[in-house]
């Protein structure tokens, strides 16, 4: 008779739990307006799982929540931040980094930030003292 073991399974029935998403470089400094209309930079607080661990993340970048229609979702390894040269981005539109990260089960969960807009108008002087 031939008898066999193992050193168990971790059965992970959970999605990874999300960070928060800023728009921008810094996590700390949320951007809420920016004069570039080509580069886009995002970063994140790292997603958690605790059954599994994190394997990765995506990002993009769309005009509404959850949307990459702006710029498709660019797979980043464990890194916690995405930047992007050369996008097209037009004046007075609000964007959205979304970012999904997926755990060892190969479960999913995304968050998206709050959202940034285009503005390439100059202040206007009204008075001065």
């Amino acid at each position: 008779s031939v008898t066999a073991t193992s050193d168990g399974v971790i059965v992970d029935v959970t999605p990874p739990i999300n960070g928060r998403i800023s728009d921008g470089s810094i996590l700390a400094k949320d951007v809420t307006y920016q004069s570039s209309t080509t580069q886009v930079q995002a970063s994140w607080e790292p997603f958690s799982d605790l059954e599994s661990g994190i394997m990765g993340y995506r990002w993009g970048l769309g005009t509404a929540p959850s949307s990459d229609n702006v710029i498709e979702y660019v797979e980043v390894g464990k890194k916690t931040f995405g930047s992007k040269e050369n996008a097209t981005l037009s004046p007075g539109v609000r964007y959205y980094v979304t970012v999904e990260a997926t755990s060892g089960s190969n479960m999913t969960t995304e968050a998206f930030s709050d959202g940034f807009t285009v503005d390439i108008t100059p202040p206007e002087l009204s008075q001065v003292y």
